[in-house]
């Protein structure tokens, strides 16, 4: 199964060009195993890989939507009740992001009275996170949104069937898997 591949590789190299990617690495920097065993992960490495400091997707999605809120009201002074009001169908839990990120964050930023944007306000509340993780919470502010978009366009396509009085239970059953 590999002999075509192999073949292919073997007739466009160049011979005793091997791709070494230390080559230009002093011969104390190239790699080498040094260890016979497991060994435990150093202290800050272990601490850098404690996910607790970092956003959920889910979390995200709800700072999106208060974030937004606070900036139609023009105000960042947030009541509990006005957070869940400004989740609008989104039914989760959120005790633990409130009390220990969102009401402080939100406090600190009606107190400065500074203009910020979302990605700055994302900083504030997940100071570890880099570039990286903030575009990652963005994509996922856009994934959620384009499965909003989705979910109405099945909506009205359902609502264009049982209007012509066709409403396929088998189609509706898979729609119900899909979302």
């Amino acid at each position: 199964l590999n002999l075509p591949f192999l073949l292919f590789m073997e007739r466009f190299s160049v011979p005793g060009q091997d791709d070494d990617p230390e080559i230009f690495e002093e011969e104390a920097q190239k790699f080498r195993l040094s260890h016979h065993g497991p060994v435990q992960l150093p202290l800050e490495t272990a601490l850098s890989l404690d996910s607790r400091g970092f956003l959920r997707r889910h979390e995200v999605i709800a700072i999106d939507r208060i974030f937004s809120y606070g900036l139609s009201m023009g105000s960042f002074d947030i009541s509990r009740a006005d957070a869940e009001k400004a989740l609008n169908g989104i039914h989760m839990d959120l005790v633990d992001l409130w009390m220990e990120r969102l009401c402080p964050a939100l406090d600190l930023l009606e107190e400065s009275k500074t203009t910020i944007s979302l990605s700055g306000f994302l900083k504030q509340l997940c100071p570890k996170a880099t570039a990286r993780h903030l575009r990652m919470f963005h994509g996922w502010i856009k994934e959620y949104e384009q499965l909003e978009s989705l979910k109405l366009e099945v909506q009205a396509t359902h609502e264009v069937l049982a209007r012509f009085g066709r409403p396929s239970a088998s189609s509706q059953d898979n729609v119900k898997e899909i979302i």
